[in-house]
């Protein structure tokens, strides 16, 4: 890290303090990038589920060893050692899994909530390699990573596109438009954004609870971001406070690299058949976070109580919990419980741009927050990875990527107002990928 930390330090001293623009942010962002190129070797992640303790290993090594040497003079004394030597391993191995077993049972009984099924699902499954196969499309196979690449963005690019022969009710899309376009075109206006003055400790608190998720684009990962020294996270400060006060966001932030991952029990051959995981640049994450917290600020009384996704403080267990008390309570007085189930399809890669700033505005969040949340949502550019190949970018026309802090409470809060009222007491409304239930 000294040697990030020399060259970041290195840029800011050459200038880079001086004056904040996108240029800059560009440049700082790339030689961070670059620095980590030439200063961080890359090591390949080993796939190995139930990797066996050193002294096992010695011993099969020994054994492998034996047995060349029983190939370069056979005899049957030696072959009957080698089979009791290898049995003994075998017996070795079993009781060392055995005993894992027990320790990670034992481990799990001590855990609770989230880290209890994060064990479970540790010891459920495998981790392997997502090796892809040949894809099949309309009578033609895609063979190489260039032409798997190419046509999962084509296939993504069209969930994105603005959908004409949309369901929505014109006389409402008329009116958002003619908002969009008095808003956005006085520019000369000014907007009452509130400047923020970030503070160190509610930074370093941002940072401190992120998770080690993987780098964007740039290959910037957070581990490198939390060890940066202390000068170079006050200049981020600057930047941030800069972008928001200036209602910006940098364009290279707004790079996505697209990873696919296989939906269970569908065919590996369709390119229907895969998850789009968006790869964000972690410095802009970072920025996005600090937006999160202003947002909710203006968005959490708009948000019915029944939404348990993506909220502080609640999960899918209140849901469950409503669910069976309510089923309970209904047994017993002799009633019946109908539940209706509600799958919101595509529910982030549908969100209406222009719908969504309208209805922020609606609620009162301030114009210069609305500019910025129009900046970060347009404009964005995408690109698959498969294997070492990308895909050409494209710009989506409209949703909020996937893997984006932001995501989830925009699209909550763009969700929120069909379920404003108070549905019945008889007709629970759960939906599993929001999380939200009415009572």
């Amino acid at each position: 890290m000294d040697k990030e930390n020399e060259d970041m330090i290195k840029f800011i001293g050459q200038g880079g303090n001086q004056a904040i623009n996108e240029d800059h942010i560009s440049r700082l962002n790339n030689t961070l990038a670059e620095s980590i190129r030439r200063n961080c070797p890359t090591t390949t992640q080993r796939f190995f589920p139930n990797e066996l303790p050193v002294f096992i290993v010695s011993l099969i090594k020994n054994k492998r060893k034996m047995y060349r040497e029983y190939c370069r003079n056979p005899s049957i004394n030696y072959k009957r050692s080698i089979n009791q030597y290898n049995k003994n391993i075998q017996n070795m191995i079993k009781q060392y899994r055995e005993h894992t077993w027990m320790k990670a049972c034992n481990k799990i009984n001590e855990l609770k909530g989230k880290t209890f099924y994060q064990e479970i699902n540790k010891l459920s499954k495998y981790k392997q390699l997502s090796n892809i196969p040949i894809l099949e499309e309309n009578g033609k196979e895609y063979i190489t990573n260039e032409e798997k690449a190419q046509l999962f963005a084509e296939h993504f690019n069209k969930a994105f596109e603005y959908d004409n022969d949309n369901q929505f009710d014109k006389n409402t899309e008329t009116q958002v438009n003619e908002w969009y376009e008095e808003f956005f075109n006085n520019e000369g206006r000014p907007k009452d954004i509130q400047p923020i003055k970030i503070d160190e400790g509610n930074y370093y608190e941002i940072l401190s609870k992120t998770k080690n998720s993987s780098p964007g684009i740039d290959s910037i990962p957070w581990m490198v971001v939390k060890q940066l020294c202390q000068e170079i996270h006050k200049h981020l400060i600057k930047i941030y406070e800069y972008c928001y006060n200036n209602q910006i966001f940098p364009k290279i932030w707004k790079i996505g690299c697209i990873k696919t991952i296989k939906k269970n029990n569908m065919d590996p051959k369709r390119v229907k058949s895969y998850r789009p995981i968006t790869l964000l640049p972690v410095l802009g994450k970072l920025f996005e976070k600090i937006i999160k917290g202003e947002l909710e600020e203006h968005t959490q009384n708009i948000i019915p109580n029944f939404q348990f996704g993506f909220r502080n403080k609640k999960s899918t267990v209140h849901p469950l919990t409503i669910l069976i008390s309510n089923i309970q309570n209904a047994k017993i007085n002799n009633r019946k419980t109908a539940t209706l189930a509600l799958d919101i399809n595509k529910a982030f890669d549908s969100v209406w741009h222009r719908g969504l700033l309208y209805k922020l505005s609606v609620i009162g969040v301030p114009e210069g927050l609305i500019v910025l949340m129009k900046n970060f949502l347009e404009g964005r550019k995408l690109t698959v990875k498969v294997g070492n190949v990308t895909s050409e970018c494209f710009t989506p026309k409209q949703g909020t990527p996937q893997g984006s802090p932001l995501s989830p409470p925009v699209c909550t809060t763009y969700i929120a107002m069909i379920f404003v009222r108070k549905l019945s007491q008889t007709i629970m409304n759960i939906c599993f990928n929001m999380q939200m239930i009415p009572y």
